[in-house]
């Protein structure tokens, strides 16, 4: 009688039926583990260049928005902060300028941040932020901070500061943004980099926010003259549009990169 054998499953499961005897066999033997990937892949959300001279491979190029600030040259001697760091971009830029940098990502909790940092998950983008730094981490320091730590008691003020992306991940964006002017000097200034949806000024009358859940990529998506008004509200006297230009990674057709400078 013929022999007919069957293979089952990935731990290599066999039939066997040979002279009308039926067998069953497991053999365990692995496959080579699959080889660990480049500790970059994947790994950024800007594309920019690091201290070594690797090119990152992030989706977000905003290296033409970082071009278009303001921002002075020579900071030796003067205090930055990076609100919503990420993977470190903005928070290298500044170092490589010369100034001290304070990199923090804001917690927000169930409670409006009542909850102590260290109950929340690490962030995602730590790896990354530590090869962005290298060869500037003796002026970054990083930190996760539940909003309502974010003070100047714990802080002091800054020369400058910086907000990109982080007004559209904040459970509360108005809260942000009045942080975001408690820690910037009287005499300093701040920024907010920040995607919006032209097609919301289509209500000419309103200052519209679309509020899509926390579970989205983004909390708030918002329109150029709500931003501008919630700077105000937050204690900014002084409010102007410095570049309004293309997303370079827009999450949807239309979107426009907004620079704000405030103070």
């Amino acid at each position: 009688m013929a022999t007919y054998s069957l293979r089952l499953g990935p731990f290599g499961a066999s039939l066997l039926l040979n002279r009308n005897r039926l067998s069953f066999g497991l053999n365990f033997a692995r496959k080579p583990a699959a080889s660990t990937p480049p500790a970059r892949a994947g790994r950024f959300l800007h594309r920019f260049t690091l201290g070594d001279g690797t090119e990152t491979d992030g989706p977000r190029d905003m290296r033409p928005a970082l071009a278009a600030l303001p921002l002075p040259e020579g900071m030796a001697g003067r205090r930055a902060i990076d609100l919503n760091p990420a993977d470190g971009f903005w928070s290298q830029a500044l170092a490589a300028r010369g100034a001290t940098v304070v990199a923090v990502t804001p917690i927000w909790s169930r409670a409006d941040g009542e909850a102590p940092a260290t109950h929340e998950p690490p962030d995602r983008w730590d790896d990354a932020f530590d090869q962005s730094v290298i060869g500037l981490a003796s002026q970054v320091r990083r930190e996760r901070v539940a909003i309502k730590d974010l003070t100047t008691e714990r802080f002091g003020r800054f020369d400058l500061a910086i907000c990109a992306g982080g007004l559209g991940r904040a459970r509360c964006p108005i809260r942000l943004m009045q942080r975001l002017r408690e820690l910037t000097a009287p005499d300093g200034t701040a920024f907010v980099v920040q995607s919006i949806a032209p097609d919301l000024g289509r209500y000419p009358s309103h200052l519209v926010a679309e509020y899509r859940g926390l579970s989205a990529p983004e909390t708030w998506v918002f329109w150029r003259d709500t931003l501008e008004r919630m700077a105000a509200d937050a204690g900014f006297d002084h409010v102007s549009v410095a570049r309004e230009m293309p997303d370079p990674a827009p999450p949807e057709p239309g979107r426009k990169l907004l620079l704000m400078r405030l103070g």
